[in-house]
């Protein structure tokens, strides 16, 4: 086996060992997971989390989670933000803790809010659909199913 590898070992260089990927990348390497309302798959995003669309202020305090990003807007007058994240059901959002609505219409699919004049509290938080929350309950009762068979057959081959 060692001289099947030595052999062939030049037919394995990659041309980039190592890129780093997009912040805004969501999904794999055919796009088989892009919602149906991305028109344009987000390539790069100049390095920024959130950025703002319309309007002006301060972006500070950027927490960005797999499930929950938060940051504090600082808006001049009345402004919109984009996060570098694609929207899928289930992602909510809370603006200093009453819910607002996601904007994702625009080409890339990327979760836009609306934001009054002030200071602001967003939170970007991924929540249980009725859906997921039935898939994983499915899964979970499966598994046990499983699990109980496979110790319920291994009693009867010990007393047999």
């Amino acid at each position: 086996m060692g001289l099947v590898v030595f052999e062939n070992y030049r037919f394995f260089k990659p041309k980039v060992y190592w890129q780093p990927i997009a912040v805004s990348e969501t999904t794999t390497w055919d796009d088989e997971y892009l919602p149906l309302w991305v028109k344009v798959k987000p390539k790069d995003y100049q390095g920024e989390k959130v950025i703002i669309v319309e309007g002006s202020g301060q972006i500070t305090d950027i927490n960005w989670g797999y499930y929950q990003k938060s940051f504090i807007f600082q808006a001049d007058h009345d402004s919109v933000v984009e996060l570098a994240h694609i929207y899928y059901p289930g992602w909510k959002v809370f603006v200093n803790g009453e819910q607002e609505t996601i904007d994702y219409s625009n080409d890339r699919g990327l979760m836009r809010v609306n934001l009054a004049e002030g200071k602001s509290l967003v939170e970007f938080k991924f929540l249980r659909t009725p859906l997921r929350l039935f898939a994983e309950l499915l899964s979970l009762a499966s598994l046990l199913t499983v699990a109980f068979l496979f110790i319920k057959s291994f009693i009867k081959k010990r007393k047999a």
